[in-house]
């Protein structure tokens, strides 16, 4: 049995996929671990480089793309690990962070999810954890861009309890994983794992931010790709919502975010996956 299983759920990865594992080879030692990566439909090299520079990698690749969540969860049938390590394609790690994640996860038995400091690669630091949004703070931040809200910040350098780990580097008990069923497949990409970390704080379970463990985040900022991010981040912000808060308007709630998607759709380039986005919001 493998200390950890390092899952990464690959698309078009080519550019960062083989300097993301070869951080892992170079800065693990201590623990025995895996690599497990799925491949959601790429129609880029990246399925390639992994037989050819990492044959020994286990390799699952999918004919479309399923989606984060449900990528995810292709996963947890075969695992070996005690821990699951989700960890982005577009990242690389800067110091001995699985090892480190590790050892914190076996001497604090109280946290059953962990993370690290994410930075971008001039060293700023990134969104790494938080505390789970209200549905008032989420609407704020599409309705006004966020005006009003007095962030919750938290001391980026000290090692503390928080409520979100982002899903870019995910340390998390298997059992704990299993136990909650892996993540909701309702959400294709993003808020997939505020979700998990709501499902966590309602049976009192608590994750950790380790500040210690360095990743850098390259993070892809094309203009397709931020509409695409804007649209998936709205729909599961809807979801997000809706699901876990039953005492909010849910008509409310689906028309004022209609209205917001309806908008976007008049500024958007990418037509198709926005009106597939619409129609999750209008049947749900």
């Amino acid at each position: 049995m493998n200390n950890v299983s390092i899952v990464i759920v690959t698309y078009n990865s080519e550019l960062y996929i083989e300097e993301c594992i070869n951080s892992i080879i170079e800065k693990t030692s201590k623990v025995s671990y895996e690599i497990i990566v799925i491949d959601n439909a790429s129609k880029d090299r990246t399925v390639s480089i992994i037989k050819e520079k990492f044959p020994n990698i286990k390799l699952i690749i999918n004919e479309k793309n399923l989606g984060f969540a449900k990528a995810v969860n292709q996963s947890r049938s075969i695992v070996k690990g005690k821990y699951i390590f989700l960890l982005n394609p577009d990242t690389k790690l800067k110091n001995e962070v699985i090892d480190i994640l590790y050892s914190t996860a076996e001497r604090n038995n109280e946290f059953v999810l962990f993370g690290s400091k994410l930075v971008d690669a001039f060293g700023k630091y990134l969104y790494s954890c938080g505390y789970l949004p209200t549905p008032n703070e989420i609407l704020l931040l599409y309705l006004l861009k966020g005006k009003f809200i007095k962030p919750r910040r938290i001391n980026i350098n000290a090692e503390q309890k928080v409520e979100i780990i982002s899903g870019a580097n995910f340390f998390v008990r298997k059992e704990i994983f299993d136990q909650l069923a892996g993540f909701d497949e309702d959400y294709f990409m993003y808020l997939e794992e505020i979700d998990f970390c709501f499902r966590l704080k309602k049976q009192n379970l608590s994750a950790l931010y380790v500040p210690s463990a360095n990743i850098i985040h390259y993070e892809n900022k094309s203009q397709v790709n931020i509409q695409i991010t804007n649209m998936y981040k709205l729909v599961s912000s809807y979801l997000y919502c809706v699901k876990n808060f039953k005492n909010i308007n849910k008509g409310l709630f689906k028309i004022i975010f209609i209205v917001i998607l309806l908008f976007q759709i008049c500024l958007s380039k990418c037509q198709k996956e926005y009106n597939n986005a619409l129609l999750t919001i209008i049947k749900s």
